[in-house]
């Protein structure tokens, strides 16, 4: 009699167990670090050993304090019941946006989202099952955070045999760029930036439903069209002014300049009026000065003993004079970018 009692306890006792770790699976589980795998409880088979598929998506770079969706899916033919475990190794905090099929723990000081008894999606053969968060960046963040997570491709039948077990991790860094170019609706903001050899530039669409590029007018880059939100990375390493503009819509235009020169003049290429970049009213300035009126408004001393208007000089001549003006309006039709006299480029 007691041995019949004890099987019955038994039987009843081991689904409910299995059952309850299914809807609340145990912390420390992702194959974080100095953590185990849901393999732990179900261990069938060998890690990673099936024919389904665990990911992690999310955004490949972040910024301090920003908040992000993180979703992991998992997927495996003939399984039907589905489990899932992740940690950003307690950098930043998570939020549940679907409190209907995930649950938030901590342990050990790290932060944990699983699934809960409505987010195994029992019956739901095959896959994929996808679970979301938010996740927010610390404030003060590493260059690196690393996801870690565990999924259980289960088969459905109450206790933890049959079992496939799948880990995968997923890394978001920081930014590497130095300096951001926005590109609106039909312009690039800032117009003319100024930076040092070595240094990256980043543009990104900013623009509501249009798509971009930012293009050298002399080839040394081309981003193709880059779609709204998307963006592009280059790096220069050499000092000169480059000017670039839109494929798509030529009359956007805009300058980089790379410093690097000796004689520490701060200028932006063609700025003749002093309005902080070279534009057609830079053109009627200068024309109006060679026909004796105000003079730019910035001149420095390139060379010792040698001060002029070095901002007028956009054709690398290093002097001022009507073949600039020229060259200038030839650049704003879609000519060769502005050129600074190669004995005083912009300096940082």
């Amino acid at each position: 009699m007691n041995r019949i009692l004890f099987a019955l306890i038994f039987v009843l006792i081991v689904p409910a167990a299995v059952m309850a770790s299914s809807g609340n699976p145990p912390n420390g589980k992702t194959g974080a670090p100095g953590e185990g795998t849901c393999r732990d409880c179900h261990s069938s088979f060998p890690l990673n050993s099936g024919n389904g598929n665990l990911s992690i998506t999310g955004p490949s770079e972040f910024i301090p304090g920003g908040t992000y969706p993180i979703t992991v899916t998992l997927s495996d033919p003939g399984q039907s019941r589905w489990g899932f475990e992740i940690t950003p190794l307690n950098t930043g905090s998570v939020t549940i946006t679907d409190p209907v099929h995930t649950q938030f723990a901590s342990s050990g000081g790290r932060l944990y989202v699983k699934q809960n008894s409505a987010g195994t999606y029992n019956g739901n053969f095959d896959g994929p099952i996808s679970w979301s968060i938010d996740w927010t960046a610390p404030a003060d963040p590493p260059d690196q955070v690393i996801f870690y997570a565990s999924g259980n491709a289960a088969n459905g039948n109450n206790n933890t045999s049959g079992d496939y077990i799948y880990t995968t991790s997923f890394a978001t860094s920081l930014p590497t760029f130095d300096i951001q170019v926005d590109i609106g609706d039909f312009f690039f903001s800032p117009q003319t930036i100024q930076i040092d050899p070595g240094q990256t530039v980043r543009w990104v669409n900013t623009s509501m439903g249009i798509s971009h590029s930012s293009t050298s007018d002399d080839a040394f880059w081309d981003s193709g069209l880059i779609s709204p939100g998307g963006h592009f990375d280059y790096t220069f390493s050499d000092a000169g002014t480059f000017g670039y503009h839109c494929t798509p819509h030529p009359s956007m235009m805009a300058t980089v300049e790379v410093g690097g020169g000796a004689g520490g003049c701060q200028y932006a290429v063609g700025d003749v009026n002093g309005s902080g970049g070279f534009n057609g009213l830079d053109v009627t300035y200068g024309v109006s000065y060679l026909k004796g009126g105000n003079p730019p408004t910035y001149e420095c001393e390139c060379v010792p003993g040698n001060t002029w208007f070095v901002t007028g000089d956009v054709n690398g001549s290093c002097t001022y004079n009507g073949l600039d003006i020229t060259y200038g309006v030839s650049y704003l039709k879609g000519g060769s970018g502005l050129t600074p006299c190669a004995d005083c480029p912009p300096a940082r």
